[in-house]
């Protein structure tokens, strides 16, 4: 997703963006793991295109999942 800005240019900067976010009190840093097909699948299951937002959403599914 080239277009999003608040992705960052590599995964780095990505993380610490993201740990920057949630260094916050209460805030809360979990690893998932999201593979480009199944995020693919995804969108296209809910019919939103893909981007920063529907990306946490989707992250957000997968640790709430048993």
């Amino acid at each position: 997703m080239p277009t999003e800005e608040r992705l960052g240019t590599d995964y780095a900067s990505w993380m610490e963006r993201r740990l920057l976010e949630h260094s916050r009190p209460g805030g809360k840093v979990t690893n998932i793991t999201v593979y480009p097909e199944e995020f693919r699948l995804y969108c296209i299951a809910i019919g939103q295109k893909p981007s920063y937002y529907v990306l946490e959403a989707f992250a957000s599914s997968k640790d709430r999942a048993p």
